[in-house]
């Protein structure tokens, strides 16, 4: 999976030909965008529905993965691929915590040793 430069990056990746197979082409974008529950307040019923319904195409469509990947890269709200905005930024910082458990320390420049 790529990186995650949003909140500046609005690109597209594959340059955005994958939306053309998507499986919500044809759906009012409202199903996409319920009220995500903040906090403690209770989830609201209507706004669970709302978000099975989505999570129905999304989880049908032969490009989640590519509408997955450009939520996380634009840092989008609403359900993308599948997911709430909390659950992608939740994956994303995942991301960045493993990406910096991965980064090795380089030893010193031989040239440098002993000068």
């Amino acid at each position: 999976m790529a990186t995650y430069p949003y909140p500046n990056y609005k690109g597209e990746i594959e340059g955005g030909e994958w939306k053309k197979n998507r499986e919500c082409k044809d759906v009012p974008p409202s199903l996409f965008f319920p009220p995500e529950r903040t906090g403690r307040q209770p989830v609201n019923h209507i706004a669970l529905k709302q978000l099975t319904q989505a999570q129905r195409f999304c989880n049908a469509c032969p490009v989640q993965r590519q509408c997955l990947e450009h939520a996380l890269l634009n840092g989008e709200i609403g359900i993308w691929g599948g997911t709430l905005q909390a659950e992608r930024e939740r994956m994303r910082k995942r991301a960045i915590r493993e990406a910096r458990l991965n980064v090795r320390v380089l030893p010193p420049r031989q040239d440098s040793i002993g000068a």
